[in-house]
């Protein structure tokens, strides 16, 4: 086993009149950072179960122009429903598939033809199967490097492919209620995606998608069970301190985009912040609380909005 390398990562949180201030920079990485020649990650991000959420060390300076009052004190957590056989042939049903459902490694699948459905948990995905062109980085998956093409032919009707992709995830048992909806032309193909509301708040890592990578009749997909049950209050870690934890390199969700910048540190500028859910397991919850944080170039990031004790599940 290699030794923990040092990390030292300098963080300032200025509180005052006009400003909040969180910076992270890299100087050196941990056993799970990517670094030169190797490393348990590959891209400068990871998962680490004792944090509850992504980790990124990152050169990245988070201001913000004044104050933000705190959005709550406390907010609700989820645990979503774990899936069985009936909920693999209504997924396989709606996408056009059917078959036999079977117990791979602890995971349910049905296989029909060149596409499968695989069910784990509460999380599942139509997919072409090991590799073909598998849904969560549609098109671009396929293609070297992870960068589509660019586009041939007449747009896609946009409104036709959102119309389409709710109704398959309707027939699959997903509630859309409130959810957000984007869709991206991926011609010949497209990608239909939604961020669902859960107990009136926005959701991070919950997306539901549905994908057609040029032939209408053989979609791909991936999402998550419905029906999320309320499991308790859990009292909020304040702004500041989820300045702190972004300072730190803890998201919830996708980690900023783009690799570790190099020089000094890159500042993003934040401009609104409130509470949302993210999925974080813990073994008695599968949606925390979370802060995401509104960035003056259109982006966001979030990061958990409990204490290291909520997300491990104590």
């Amino acid at each position: 086993m290699r030794a923990p390398t040092l990390i030292v990562v300098s963080v300032v949180v200025t509180v005052s009149a006009g400003a909040v201030v969180a910076t992270s920079y890299l100087r050196r990485s941990d056993p799970h950072e990517a670094s030169p020649g190797g490393g348990a990650a590959t891209s400068g991000t990871g998962t680490d179960p004792a944090r509850g959420g992504n980790y990124y060390t990152g050169g990245f300076r988070y201001e913000t122009a004044r104050n933000f009052a705190e959005p709550a004190r406390s907010a609700q957590a989820y645990r979503l429903r774990p899936g069985d056989g009936a909920d693999v042939q209504r997924i396989a049903g709606a996408f056009g598939m059917s078959g036999q459902v079977r117990d791979e490694a602890g995971q349910l699948v049905l296989a029909d033809g060149t596409r499968r459905v695989t069910l784990s948990g509460s999380r599942w995905t139509v997919d072409i199967g090991v590799g073909g062109l598998r849904q969560g980085a549609g098109i671009a998956s396929a293609i070297p490097g992870g960068v589509a093409p660019a586009p041939v032919g007449p747009p896609i009707d946009s409104g036709a492919a959102e119309r389409r992709a709710r109704a398959v995830l309707a027939d699959a048992g997903v509630d859309l209620s409130g959810a957000s909806v984007t869709v991206a032309d991926q011609r010949p193909g497209w990608t239909v995606r939604f961020i669902p509301v859960v107990g009136g708040r926005r959701t991070v890592g919950l997306d539901q998608t549905v994908s057609s990578p040029g032939d209408p009749r053989r979609l791909l997909g991936q999402g998550w069970l419905s029906e999320p049950k309320a499991v308790g209050e859990l009292k909020l870690i304040g702004v500041a301190a989820g300045l702190r934890q972004l300072a730190a390199g803890v998201f919830a969700g996708d980690p900023p985009s783009g690799g570790i910048p190099s020089g000094p540190p890159v500042t993003r500028t934040i401009v609104a912040v409130r509470v949302v859910l993210a999925v974080i397991h813990t073994g008695k919850a599968d949606l925390l609380p979370a802060y995401q944080f509104d960035l003056e170039d259109g982006g966001s990031v979030s990061t958990p909005a409990v204490d290291a004790s909520a997300r491990a599940g104590r």
